[in-house]
């Protein structure tokens, strides 16, 4: 795992819709990012989720977690699971880590002219004095176990899935 405090910000990109657990992974990034660092996070819009759902064939549900298939040229491309978290869902893993949202902006309309935004943008900072590294957790351990791979970029200081 990376070093406590060790980045000045933090970005993910189309990653939390596909995580299980949100609170792991707003610990981690409580922990590695910097006092007074930024985050960004792009996700799937909790008010758009039956709009992504339509995109898959063979769908299957439990719960929060969606799984399907998505097609192409007449065949499997790939088999998604997805796990369908409510907006509050999203922001109380956040506000649970000690960050401070900044903003939640909706995105990308579904279709020209009608339907739903299907992305999020949240932002928002780490307070100085705020961190979540005095809570006993393994986060690296948790996500791989979700088989999210987290790896330090050789270009810029960020994560890379």
């Amino acid at each position: 795992p990376f070093s406590e405090r060790q980045f000045d910000s933090v970005f993910s990109v189309m990653v939390w819709h596909l995580l299980g657990d949100l609170q792991t992974a707003a610990l981690e990034m409580s922990r590695v990012l910097r006092p007074d660092g930024r985050f960004l996070i792009v996700t799937a819009n909790p008010n758009a989720y039956s709009e992504w759902a339509e995109l898959y064939v063979n769908p299957k549900t439990d719960g929060r977690r969606f799984e399907g298939d998505m097609p192409g040229d007449g065949k499997t491309l790939d088999h998604d699971v997805l796990y369908f978290h409510t907006l509050d869902e999203i922001l109380g893993s956040l506000e649970l880590a000690k960050f401070e949202i900044g903003s939640v902006v909706p995105f990308r309309k579904s279709k020209p002219g009608q339907g739903r935004e299907y992305l999020i943008s949240i932002q928002g900072t780490l307070p100085v004095g705020e961190s979540s590294s005095q809570i006993p957790c393994n986060p690296a351990a948790a996500l791989l176990s979700q088989g999210v791979v987290i790896k330090k970029s050789q270009q810029s200081h960020g994560f890379a899935g």
